[in-house]
């Protein structure tokens, strides 16, 4: 790429594909700290049945403990360069430092500056990569521990607007992917033609896995079990459904 696009200089590649990243987020505002003043401000009334907002955030050191031995050892730290096997064979011992830690920064709205960090790779969506701005996926490789904060912070927002996702929703979900999405279009096909609103003969869906790599599946009609009424003849029940995934 930096012999066809820029003559080789790999310097100059390099400072635009920093620059074309950082610019991804420049649009999205700054995090305004006024929010937290009921969170910094809020007092606990000790045996009172009064519960202050603040006591839903809290987090406790078995709870980090937890987190801690279920790291992946197997994946690369972040900028900090502390190794996830010494944060899992030490969590007894750091989980309440660390603890202590992630409910100061939940109080004061900040985390220290290094969990701010990341080591992003270029990782091209095709081969080989001939645009900046097409071809290229940022990964990052972020702080182990912001990580560990970021999922507290991620099931308290899940738990509050949790009951208003669409039934329908299937990203960004825990337990649920592309897979069902796919298998919830082929019962609303199976629905549709057994109540004879339409019928189908062939159906094909194209969907790519994160990296883009791709594999085939074929399925055939006749595997929806559609009612006789509904059901299309032999002919077109053995034409086939192919799905790419």
């Amino acid at each position: 790429m930096a012999r066809d696009l820029y003559d080789g200089y790999v310097d100059r590649m390099a400072e635009d594909i920093n620059h074309f990243f950082v610019n991804i987020a420049s649009d999205i505002p700054l995090l305004c700290d006024d929010f937290l003043t009921s969170l910094n401000t809020a007092k606990h009334d000790g045996d009172t049945d009064d519960h202050c907002e603040s006591d839903k955030f809290v987090i406790y050191p078995w709870e980090v403990e937890l987190k801690l031995l279920n790291i992946c050892t197997y994946k690369a730290p972040g900028p900090d360069e502390l190794p996830n096997w010494l944060l899992k064979d030490m969590a007894p011992f750091l989980a309440d430092p660390v603890c202590a830690i992630f409910n100061s920064s939940l109080r004061q709205g900040h985390v220290p500056k290094i969990w701010k960090q990341a080591n992003v790779i270029p990782v091209p969506k095709i081969h080989p990569p001939k645009l900046v701005e097409n071809d290229l996926r940022p990964i990052s490789l972020t702080v182990t521990l912001s990580k560990i904060l970021e999922s507290f912070v991620g099931g308290w927002i899940l738990e509050a607007v949790g009951h208003q996702h669409d039934t329908n929703q299937y990203g960004a979900l825990k337990q649920r992917s592309t897979s069902h999405a796919l298998v919830s279009v082929l019962l609303r096909h199976t629905e549709c033609n057994a109540l004879g609103r339409y019928t189908f003969h062939r159906t094909y869906f194209l969907f790519h896995t994160k990296f883009s790599s791709t594999s085939s599946i074929t399925l055939r009609a006749a595997d929806l079990k559609m009612n006789d009424s509904a059901a299309v003849d032999q002919k077109q029940n053995d034409m086939p459904m192919t799905i790419h995934k």
